[in-house]
């Protein structure tokens, strides 16, 4: 927290008056049935970001991203998108939400460090937003009850950045409990824990270290897809998404459309049973079984919704070869990113020694994470 207050100080020479920490989201299932009223289990991760803000005398909106080395500004009587400020219109996004909430505020000073990785789908983005609101939150005595912040990164999302994916990360920032994994009902917004002991056991994460690309319009044709099942479907009785379906009804009740439509909701209602599937796993602590359905959960993402690449296939099978690992697979958006692998302890060196060929092949250094499973997002200063 010092760090954050220092560098609040150096760059508005003002103190901040409050700091909040949030931490990043690990999806361990549910990846892409997000979007369909599905569910996901999650975690929260031990690396952060940290938000400081004060108030000024002035209407001017000013933010600084310390890892970027960048600085934003806008006003508080003028919050518009800008594509080029890029991070900063989450930031924007949730202090629209709240104007528009109701919420009266002039100027603020706000800077944004952390250290989770970008861009590779452990919900960066969310962490800032869940960060940004409580901390508003706490600056403007508002005692927001973590449903009602849920809200408005939601309506700040659609509203402001014209945005139709789930922001669902920020179940994970806000409810994330230590030692707990979190079952998420995204049709229903609850959240149960789901205790879990990992003893002599370890998640790791993978950076692939592919270059990113720019893949939100692959994830909007398969959307598109998808919702023209869900409307072929309805059609025939009545529905939502596709967790109102079987994968019978996939199967049989959508009539001629082309096969790759037909495999990507295939994943989707496949992806919706195995995470209740893992669910009761989970509660039996039952480690082969939660690896097994984590396996077929990638396969599901390689060849029936088509996000995975070379590089990434890769590390999951060389995963899955070294005696001690229950399951691996791809997580976050896809098209790279990193891979979950679930392992023993007494593996991890087994593994890392996979890794070596790695870069042999394609030309990319893979870095290893262990990941610590964490508490959700907190008002760090003041202290209560």
């Amino acid at each position: 927290m010092e760090k954050i207050v220092n560098l609040h100080r150096d760059e508005y020479t003002s103190d901040p008056e409050v700091v909040v920490e949030a931490p990043a989201a690990l999806t361990v299932m549910g990846n892409h049935a997000d979007s369909d009223g599905g569910f996901m289990i999650q975690a929260a991760l031990d690396m952060k970001i940290y938000v400081s803000i004060s108030r000024r005398k002035d209407n001017s909106l000013r933010f600084y991203a310390v890892d970027f080395e960048e600085r934003k500004r806008t006003s508080a009587v003028n919050i518009k998108y800008k594509r080029e400020d890029r991070w900063a219109n989450y930031i924007k996004s949730v202090l629209y939400s709240m104007e528009n909430g109701g919420l009266l505020f002039k100027g603020l000073d706000i800077t944004v460090t952390g250290n989770i990785p970008q861009a590779i789908g452990l919900a960066s983005s969310s962490a800032m937003e869940s960060a940004i609101v409580l901390a508003l939150s706490k600056l403007y005595n508002l005692n927001l009850p973590k449903e009602e912040v849920v809200k408005i990164i939601y309506n700040g999302e659609e509203k402001f950045l014209n945005s139709n994916k789930t922001p669902s990360g920020i179940y994970s920032s806000l409810f994330g409990k230590k030692d707990n994994l979190l079952f998420i009902d995204l049709r229903y917004a609850t959240v149960d824990h789901l205790p879990f002991n990992l003893k002599d056991t370890s998640f790791v994460i993978t950076l692939s270290n592919v270059p990113s690309i720019q893949i939100e319009k692959e994830i909007d044709d398969r959307r598109r897809d998808i919702n023209k099942c869900v409307e072929k479907l309805n059609s025939l009785r009545h529905g939502s998404s596709l967790r109102d379906y079987s994968k019978n009804d996939i199967l049989t009740g959508i009539g001629s459309v082309p096969e790759q439509t037909r495999r990507r909701c295939l994943h989707v209602v496949d992806e919706i049973t195995r995470t209740e599937d893992a669910k009761a796993a989970i509660k039996k602590n039952d480690m082969a079984a939660l690896g097994r359905l984590m396996n077929r959960s990638h396969e599901s993402l390689r060849d029936n919704f088509e996000v995975s690449c070379p590089e990434i296939d890769w590390l999951v099978k060389r995963a899955q070869e070294v005696d001690g690992v229950y399951g691996s697979k791809i997580t976050g958006t896809g098209f790279g990113g990193c891979t979950l692998t679930l392992l023993k302890n007494s593996s991890m060196d087994r593994y890392r020694e996979r890794l070596d060929e790695y870069e042999k092949i394609f030309g990319f250094n893979a870095d290893m994470l262990s990941c610590n499973i964490s508490s959700g997002a907190k008002v760090i200063y003041p202290g209560k």
